[in-house]
């Protein structure tokens, strides 16, 4: 398979030492990999040029408890502690949210919002299959509505992950982080504001 033969969404690319073989991490798409529902899937190629045909390396119906089916977006992995940690954003429309107050502007809230959040899922092999850490909830606090959960390491080697605070909940929209366990399958503290997209003043 080439790339324009390739149904893509927000993939990421992780590239193996051991193997020498590039890894594209995107959304199950069914139709494509021959398995149904939602989960993730990884393309494989030498050269960047010819992919293999997709693996499905996480079905969110065969984690037992998840609290989302739906969604499994902006898929990364990431090398931890000697494992591999997928990170991919699952919503539940079905769940909403509440309305929160107008913002710091007095700008009301009119779109209804629902869970929406990343989790994590472990395995040891970039081909999975891939474990949710925690089933029962997001890795974000999960009255937050958030998506697109990467990995930091900071100088001190510690764990978080940065995500984006959609702007469907907060109208400007921001960047926080969470702090994560070693391991890394919980949090430690609140989330750090990081920073956010400021409305325009005019002139």
């Amino acid at each position: 398979m080439r790339l324009p033969d390739m149904p893509l969404h927000d993939p990421f690319v992780v590239a193996d030492d051991v193997t020498r073989t590039y890894h594209l991490y995107t959304s199950n798409v069914p139709s494509v990999s021959g398995v149904d529902g939602t989960g993730t899937m990884v393309y494989r190629s030498r050269d960047l040029r010819d992919w293999t045909h997709p693996v499905v390396v996480l079905r969110t119906a065969e984690q037992d408890g998840v609290w989302a089916t739906d969604g499994a977006w902006a898929p990364e992995v990431h090398a931890w502690g000697g494992r591999y940690y997928l990170f991919t954003t699952l919503h539940d429309e079905s769940r909403p949210l509440p309305v929160p107050p107008p913002n710091r502007w007095g700008v009301p809230f009119r779109t209804p919002t629902h869970m929406r959040g990343t989790i994590t899922a472990v395995s040891d092999s970039l081909l999975g299959p891939f474990t949710v850490l925690d089933p029962s909830r997001p890795v974000p606090p999960e009255h937050l509505m958030t998506l697109d959960g990467t990995l930091y390491t900071d100088p001190a080697g510690q764990p978080w992950m940065v995500y984006a605070h959609e702007w469907l909940q907060t109208i400007d929209g921001t960047m926080e982080a969470v702090r994560l366990t070693p391991d890394p399958s919980g949090t430690v503290g609140d989330p750090v504001h990081l920073f956010c997209s400021a409305p325009s003043t005019g002139g």
